[in-house]
């Protein structure tokens, strides 16, 4: 399985690759969002040189920024990038449009939730398909199985809401407090213990679940499975804590006493999100 992880540094090329990171994920200012760092056109063509770039296109684009994501994706492709994510079907039809050699990603979060999904996505043109968030294990398995197409967020706080609305910035003009684009706060409900990760960028503001989710007690089974690629999310994260999970994962023997270990020397809180969650029926 390929491990992808989002780039936060220019110089951190040299330990991503060392660290056994087959890909990295990066995104222009204009391109993308809830990124740890942005990138120009030419900075991630001239990374794609020493580890191979995947480019991030992990927004909705409205009708008056269409140019400019023809000409991004255009820029990043004639550069020599080979693969790029989705999240807006606009960037497929770009592809096809432009007559473009470049394998596309669709990662939409969270609406792909059953085989026919990721078929259909399939046919119209996507090479491969992220499963969603809300999956049980029981389920990515069978759809993994059946399409052979997926991969799925692996590792990492995994969002829960996002907006084009800068609410904090409206939340601080309330206040009469000031609030930074691009930086990390953690916010408490009044009838919650839990602290929500809020970040808000220049695209929307985004809410994140408050523990780490984790699918490294079931690695092997992913892998048997033919899940393609595993993604790894690095927002409110140490890098470091993120490389020893990938460099890890092929040489552990117990992978539940390594999610142990994890959770007591990074200190961070895990979960397995929804992967033992009896689906409602009906769905």
């Amino acid at each position: 399985m390929r491990k992808i992880v989002p780039l936060v540094n220019l110089n951190q090329v040299e330990n991503y690759l060392s660290n056994g990171v087959d890909k990295v994920l990066m995104g222009s200012y204009f391109s993308a969002a809830r990124q740890v760092e942005v990138f120009t056109i030419q900075e991630m063509i001239e990374v794609n040189e020493k580890i191979p770039v995947v480019g991030c296109f992990n927004r909705f684009y409205f009708e008056h920024e269409l140019n400019q994501l023809k000409h991004e994706i255009k820029s990043l492709v004639e550069g020599g990038i080979e693969e790029i994510t989705a999240s807006d079907l606009a960037v497929l039809e770009i592809v096809f449009e432009l007559g473009l050699d470049v394998k596309v990603i669709l990662d939409t979060d969270t609406t792909m939730t059953n085989i026919d999904d990721v078929k259909t996505m399939h046919d119209m043109g996507a090479d491969e398909v992220v499963l969603g968030r809300e999956l049980t294990l029981d389920e990515i398995v069978s759809i993994s199985k059946e399409t052979n197409v997926c991969g799925m967020h692996f590792f990492g706080y995994q969002l829960m809401s996002a907006s084009r609305r800068k609410h904090l910035t409206q939340y601080a003009q309330y206040r009469n407090v000031d609030i930074r684009t691009g930086q990390l706060y953690w916010m408490k409900e009044a009838k919650r213990d839990a602290l929500y990760m809020t970040l808000e960028d220049h695209y929307g503001t985004h809410i994140y679940a408050p523990d780490v989710y984790s699918g490294i007690h079931v690695y092997q089974t992913l892998k048997e499975a033919g899940i393609q690629t595993l993604y790894f999310d690095v927002m409110g994260l140490e890098i470091e804590d993120v490389l020893f999970v990938v460099r890890s994962l092929d040489i552990l023997e117990d992978y539940d006493q390594f999610e142990t270990i994890l959770s007591e020397t990074c200190d961070m809180v895990l979960t397995h999100g929804l992967l033992y969650q009896e689906t409602e029926k009906g769905k």
